[in-house]
This record gives structure tokens, sequence and C-alpha cells, in this order.
């Protein structure tokens, strides 16, 4: 009975650790990535918020910025 508990913890943990170190390679560290999520919420705060809009040449320094 014992060694089933040990199983029921130990397997968990195994699959566990194997998707830890198992990752692929993320790019969202990458310049880009900060620079498009930069854009996109200049984009839904000017659509949602139409009285204080980002004008696009504020936008492009908020995008440069991110970089």
């Amino acid at each position: 009975m014992e060694s089933r508990k040990f199983l029921n913890i130990l397997i968990p943990v195994l699959a566990l650790g194997f998707f830890v170190l198992n990752t692929p390679n993320v790019f969202a560290y990458s310049v880009g990535t900060h620079a498009f999520l930069t854009k996109e919420i200049a984009d839904f705060y000017s659509k949602n918020f139409a009285n204080k809009k980002i004008n696009a040449e504020l936008a492009q320094y908020l995008i440069d910025g991110s970089r």
C-alpha cells in the first residue's frame, strides 16, 4: 500500500519535471515582441478611449521606446 502512495506522488513529480526541463525556445524577450505588444496596446487604448486617443506620432515614439 505504501508503494502505491509513493508512485502516486512520484509519477506526477517526474512528469512535471520532464515538462519543466524540456521547454522549447521562447521568443517573449525578443525586441519585436515588445514593439508589437506596444502597438497593440496603443491601438486598443485609442479604440476604447475615443476622447483620449493616442496619435500616430506618439504611438511611434512609444513603440520605439519599447525596443
